[in-house]
């Protein structure tokens, strides 16, 4: 009742702490759990899916295969509007049905709130992309100096318990979140200029998080810390981490206004610097891996 939709999602095998399947483990979710929850990352990652379908199909030529998978695209994208959208919260959330009762929101604003952001479902016509904006680019929400954090600030669940996905950075977030908003950018459309705006900035913010870390430990982490940048959790962390090489790859932004053209040039010799020392220490990690690599799947094995 309240929401006509054809299709929804939720992860299975949840439990009140976890939702281990989502691969985002201890973030906040409905309580208590319940067969009847839409999950909006969920939905977001079928969607990905179905738009790499597509494209596949176009690639093939495939005539009717493409018009099957657009129209699935375009189904999803009105479920996640239609069910996930949250206008007080100005947000996407997960939805509970619990019971039979009225849908409710469900809303712990963080990275699920921006997984149709991050996985290609919204257009620089969107309506609510200049709202997931405003949350991605906010310091009392989701904005931090050393990149974009799990979790709000706001939210009571914020670096609590095991505080694992409940605040910290995690470079392959915030790769997909830079990945979309470069993809942007190249548009024309009602949010360009902040769209090349946040992404300059968050840019500088990775580099300069991971760099920072690497010269103060020697290492690269896990994930990272909201309000310190030090790098928590495993150390050696050659994973997503390894991502900042593909963000140091990254292009300028075609668009870009004059003033913050002026405010950029300045920290841009900055990143100059820690590019080129970050190109060389990736290159001597993947030395490493490569090397001792039978050592470290065999030390793997022992530790599993």
């Amino acid at each position: 009742p309240g929401i006509s939709i054809n299709q929804g999602y939720r992860w299975r095998g949840r439990t009140p702490q976890h939702t281990l399947t989502s691969g985002l483990d201890d973030y906040p979710r409905a309580q208590p759990p319940h067969p009847e929850e839409l999950h909006v990352d969920a939905i977001s990652w079928v969607g990905s899916m179905v738009v790499t379908l597509n494209e596949i199909s176009v690639f093939l030529g495939e005539k009717e295969d493409r018009r099957t998978f657009a129209r699935q695209e375009e189904e999803i994208v009105q479920c996640i509007e239609q069910a996930h959208w949250s206008e007080p919260d100005q947000a996407y959330c997960d939805t509970t049905i619990a019971h039979g009762t009225t849908p409710k929101k469900v809303c712990h604003k963080g990275y699920i709130s921006l997984m149709p952001f991050c996985l290609g479902l919204m257009v620089p016509h969107s309506p609510h992309l200049g709202a997931v904006l405003d949350l991605i680019h906010d310091p009392e929400e989701l904005w931090s100096s050393f990149g974009i954090r799990s979790l709000s600030t706001k939210d009571k669940y914020y670096g609590t318990e095991e505080d694992y996905w409940r605040g910290p950075v995690w470079i392959n977030i915030n790769y997909m979140i830079l990945e979309r908003l470069l993809e942007l950018a190249r548009q024309r459309g009602p949010h360009e200029s902040k769209v090349s705006e946040i992404y300059i900035q968050l840019r500088l913010n990775l580099v300069n998080t991971v760099f920072n870390s690497w010269n103060a430990t020697g290492f690269a982490w896990e994930q990272y810390n909201a309000k310190t940048g030090k790098g928590q959790r495993t150390q050696h962390f050659t994973g997503w981490t390894a991502l900042i090489v593909k963000i140091l790859a990254m292009p300028p932004v075609p668009q870009i206004s004059s003033s913050q053209a002026g405010k950029i040039s300045s920290e841009a010799v900055d990143v100059r610097g820690s590019s080129t020392q970050l190109y060389i220490i990736a290159m001597v990690i993947a030395f490493f891996v490569y090397t001792f690599r039978r050592r470290l799947i065999k030390l793997w094995r022992k530790l599993r």
